[in-house]
């Protein structure tokens, strides 16, 4: 063990302590429900008082905040109504899980980068890239699952990369491929866009198959480890859930349960015989109840008709088109908020990036006949591209209200590509200048990031400052 950790840069820890520095600090503020803290948290006091629930997502994001909020002595019974103060409930417990799972972004970003041989600058800038954006962190600082759902999407990439690394068969491929399954199936428990991972990873598969040629000996090992096994761990995670939930609700049972069904009943309130057939659980089959449950889920995540004054489209979330205001306070003449917006330095730079980098490879292929990377290379570098492009332009065919941070998977794989196309560009300069333009990066990233920063601490701030600070965002 002493040895691994020795084998760990320098640059890792630093990337961690520094994540969990700005995760942690003042997590307990603001002391009231914000958001969507309303759902999450109330779902996660569901399993403690095994009331059944519907929400749109799987059960695995709020089993693990239920698993916190059972070992921090959080009782049932608050209402998480939007806006409601906490009072004397250890609120900060069920914050502390999201921001635990964001801080392992940026390791995250460095280790992929790493293990895809790409240099040591290009994985630092990704993994500085991820750690300061204030969007990521805003969204892990709540309670809220969207770190969780990054955390095993790009946990499985990593497992996937070291997968791909090793001989087949061998003892440590088993081990990679059995944890990379269990990783995808964590990814598609959260949220139903963790099956992107999935479809990126089996993409990939057809690729290697048809365009690279690769043996299909191990096809076989494959279905069972990276798709049958995350099935079972989803498929799992639905018991565990069914099996908590013994009791039926009577109230705050989740607004799609109360109010909406769509696509499995006519849209509009749920009449007393359809509210009984999901609420009593002990009745009918079990599979027949995770189908019907699993298809509501599914239905609502692609097509609802609620509207939503900060919903924005799918195309505009690289702009930052319409941030999303999470929370509002004022006191003394000042207002502290909390908005969703990103640090324009790595949005906005990150989709230059992978517009640039995309755009140089191809003039490079096609009229010179030359690429600019090794095959290699670019292989990785296609990988980026293609998971860029799932979790971005999935959302194209959603026919229900979007926000900005839809686009968070997707971020931080521009983060990543944009990384890269710095060190290209850095490599055609001088020792002196490559340091300078690294240098420079990196303060912009941390202007930026300090810019944005009261909207993603809640620093009060007077109309004068939030106007300097809010000209350059397209926020209607």
């Amino acid at each position: 063990m002493v040895s691994l950790v020795r084998k760990i840069p320098l640059a890792v820890f630093l990337l961690f302590g520094l994540s969990l520095a700005v995760h942690l600090w003042g997590i307990e503020f603001p002391a009231r429900v914000v958001f969507d803290e309303a759902h999450f948290g109330l779902y996660a006091t569901k399993y403690i008082a095994h009331e059944y629930y519907f929400d749109i997502h799987p059960p695995l994001g709020k089993l693990i905040l239920a698993l916190g909020a059972w070992m921090g002595g959080i009782q049932p019974g608050f209402s998480f109504e939007a806006g409601t103060p906490y009072g004397p409930m250890h609120f900060w417990i069920l914050r502390m899980i999201p921001a635990l799972f964001g801080s392992l972004l940026p390791v995250l970003a460095y280790g992929i980068m790493r293990q895809m041989k790409f240099s040591q600058r290009a994985a630092f800038m990704a993994a500085f890239f991820v750690l300061f954006d204030n969007a990521l962190l805003l969204q892990s600082r709540l309670i809220l699952m969207d770190s969780m759902l990054l955390f095993f999407i790009f946990l499985s990439l990593l497992l996937f990369i070291r997968l791909r690394m090793q001989r087949f068969p061998s003892k440590h491929w088993y081990v990679f491929a059995f944890l990379c399954g269990l990783s995808i199936g964590g990814a598609m428990s959260v949220k139903v866009i963790g099956f992107g991972i999935l479809g990126l990873i089996w993409l990939w598969f057809l690729a290697e198959y048809k365009v690279f040629r690769e043996s299909t000996k191990s096809l076989i090992p494959r279905l069972a480890f990276l798709l049958v096994l995350p099935v079972l761990v989803w498929f799992s995670l639905f018991i565990v859930h069914f099996a908590l939930l013994t009791k039926s609700c009577e109230q705050n049972c989740g607004y799609v349960l109360e109010n909406d069904l769509s696509g499995i009943h006519p849209r509009g309130s749920l009449n007393e015989q359809s509210f009984s057939s999901f609420n009593a659980l002990k009745e009918g089959n079990l599979l027949t109840k995770l189908a019907y449950e699993y298809l509501s889920m599914f239905t609502n995540t692609i097509s609802q008709e609620a509207s939503h004054p900060y919903k924005s489209k799918w195309y505009g979330w690289p702009l930052l088109i319409r941030p999303v205001l999470y929370s509002e306070a004022f006191h003394n003449g000042q207002v502290q908020l909390l908005y969703f917006v990103g640090n324009p330095a790595v949005w906005w730079g990150s989709f230059l990036g992978v517009l640039l980098f995309a755009y140089v490879m191809a003039i490079s292929y096609f009229k010179l006949r030359k690429a600019i990377v090794e095959r290699k290379t670019m292989e990785n570098v296609c990988l980026l591209y293609i998971g860029f492009g799932i979790f971005w332009c999935f959302f194209a065919l959603a026919d229900r209200p979007l926000f900005l941070y839809h686009y968070l998977a997707a971020l931080m794989f521009a983060c990543m590509i944009s990384a890269l196309f710095l060190d290209w560009l850095f490599c055609h300069l001088s020792r002196a200048q490559q340091k300078a333009a690294f240098t420079a990066v990196l303060l912009v990233v941390i202007a930026c990031f300090l810019y944005v920063a009261p909207f993603t601490y809640g620093f009060s701030v007077d109309k004068h400052e939030l106007k300097e600070r809010t000209f350059l965002f397209l926020w209607k």
